[in-house]
């Protein structure tokens, strides 16, 4: 199964996978309304304060721009729009590891309710700092090789995303 989860990972869009994630983790931490329980397109909506979203991404680069984009545009597709009900704080680190550091710190500190960190370095600097806020990775090619997460079978911690890694078998 988790195998089989690695190649979706692998195939699917970093927006899509990680709108997925997303309405996933909204729809846990979703506290239900009296009268009726709220469906997963309906769950984000249903809270009284907009959801925070962080974003920390390695430096400016169309290829990661494009993932920031394709995120934040399939989350508008789906009803979740910046400034009516989630709120998305995106950082650039301009390649800087230490700004990387400091925009890990502040999101954190902002009580995001997931971050998106686009790069394997700016994964990095957040998933050392948080083991409760959701971290959805993009643009990282080896999490296990990264120190992201112990195993691809068994993760044990609070990330999860897509990986850029080729399919280095199927091209040999």
């Amino acid at each position: 199964m988790k195998k089989k989860a690695l190649r979706i990972l692998k195939t699917v869009g970093s927006g899509v996978l990680a709108l997925m994630l997303a309405l996933a983790f909204f729809g846990c931490v979703t506290a239900a309304p009296k009268e009726e329980t709220p469906t997963d397109e309906t769950a984000l909506a249903s809270t009284d304060a907009p959801k925070k979203i962080g974003i920390i991404q390695l430096t400016e680069h169309p290829a990661l721009s494009a993932a920031r984009e394709g995120f934040v545009q399939a989350l508008a597709d789906n009803g979740y729009i910046d400034g009516e009900n989630i709120t998305i704080n995106s950082q650039i680190g301009s390649g800087d590891v230490s700004a990387l550091t400091t925009i890990a710190d502040q999101l954190i500190g902002d009580d995001s309710d997931l971050i998106l960190a686009i790069a394997t370095p700016a994964a990095q600097a957040v998933v050392g700092k948080t083991q409760t806020i959701p971290v959805l990775g993009t643009a990282i090619t080896d999490y296990v090789v990264a120190g992201l997460i112990e195993s691809n079978e068994a993760p044990g911690r609070n990330v999860s995303g897509t990986t850029d890694m080729n399919p280095v078998e199927q091209q040999i």
